[in-house]
Parts: C-alpha cells; structure tokens; sequence
C-alpha cells in the first residue's frame, strides 16, 4: 500500500525555507547599508579633515596636495593653470578697530564672494592663513583669468560687509600666475613667484593685482 506524501511538512520545510531566506536578506540589506553609511560618514570625514573651519573653503593641507596634481595635469595635457594669493587689505586695522567678531564675519563673507565669483569645477578655494586666501584654477587662459581677478576686485571693494550695527568696505590685493606650465615648473617656484606679485600689488598701494610675469619681466 503506498504512502501518500505529506505535503504539509514540505509546506512547512518551504515556509520555513521562505522565511530564512527573507531573514538573510533583510540582513544582508542592513549590512549593506550600515557599510554604505559608514563609506559616507568616512568620506564626510575626510573633507572635513581638508576644510577650514571658519570659512568652509579648503585648507592649507589641501593646497599642498592639490597643487602638486594641477601642476602634472597641466604640464602632461598641456593646459593653462593659474595660482593666485588674494590678500584682505588693512585687515589688522579692521580687526582692532571693529573686533575679532566682526572680523571673522569679513572673512566669511569674502569666502562667499570667492564661491560666487568661481564658480567652475576646476576652480579650488582655499583659505592659506589667516586673511590670505589661494585660488587654484585649471583651463583658463591668461586674458580670461585677468579679467575674472578684476572683476573680484571690483566686486569686494563695492561690497559692504555688514554684522549687526557695524559696517565696512573691504579691498583685496592679488598676486597671480596664470600660463601653460614647462615640464621642469615646481610648486614651490610657483608659490615664490605668486608671493611677489603679491608683495608688488601691496607695494603699488593695495586695491589691484599684479601678475607675475611682469614682475618676472621687471627682474630679468
């Protein structure tokens, strides 16, 4: 006599089978998102690690590394990079005469007139030390760039920096570099020359820029 097949334990063995299997997936999702999670966190972390704190633009531990890269892309692709130091005019005196508070808000506030003004995906903000800020910049030829810098000038000289009661014009001198890079070109090189520029634009009575390679010109 044959036995008949018990079809409500394999029904049983297939709910049981279902329900680990729904088990295991529900797990492996949790996994996954704790690690997608803990990915973002990490990277959350990293920037952070390369911002400055006040301003929110990069930090000197950014230049140091994303310079060297610029410089071997423009160099290997043979494309314009532009280095610039753009310096807050006067700020000491701003600073005693309206207070650190007051100050901080200007720096702040130049950092968003810097993210308005550039604006392109290879236009990096950093904030080299206290009122000094550097402006990597890959693509932009000369003529462009000049005009761009100017523009800034002209547009943190008209713009009135506000806290609370207190208010002030601000002015920004710049040194800037901006050319096809030679394949000896080092990073240091660069910084000295942009530095100079800088030196020269606060020489001819801050409010301007001077690029480097008239300063170059002047020395040869």
């Amino acid at each position: 006599m044959e036995t008949e097949p018990d079809y409500g334990v394999a029904i049983l063995i297939g709910l049981c089978a279902s329900l680990v299997l729904a088990l295991l997936t529900v797990a492996y999702l949790s996994v996954a998102r704790l690690n997608r999670q803990l990915l973002q966190a990490n990277a959350k972390l990293a920037d952070q690690s390369l911002r400055d704190g006040l301003t929110g633009l990069y930090n000197r531990k950014f230049l140091d590394e994303k310079l060297a890269a610029c410089l071997s892309l423009c160099q290997r692709e043979q494309l314009p990079l532009t280095l610039a130091m753009l310096d807050l005019d006067y700020f000491k005196q701003l600073n005693d005469m309206h207070g650190h508070m007051f100050g901080d808000h200007c720096l702040r506030q130049f950092a968003v007139l810097l993210q308005q003004h550039f604006q392109r995906p290879t236009d990096f903000l950093i904030r080299f030390g206290g009122e000094e800020f550097v402006l990597i910049s890959v693509g932009v030829d000369e003529a462009a760039m000049a005009k761009l810098i100017q523009e800034f000038i002209n547009g943190v000289a008209e713009h009135l920096m506000t806290l609370d009661q207190q208010q002030s014009h601000c002015s920004v001198s710049v040194g800037w570099l901006c050319q096809i890079p030679q394949q000896d070109h080092q990073v240091a090189q660069w910084l000295a020359q942009v530095d100079a520029a800088l030196y020269q634009a606060k020489a001819n009575g801050r409010n301007g820029a001077v690029n480097a390679r008239s300063v170059d010109a002047k020395m040869a």
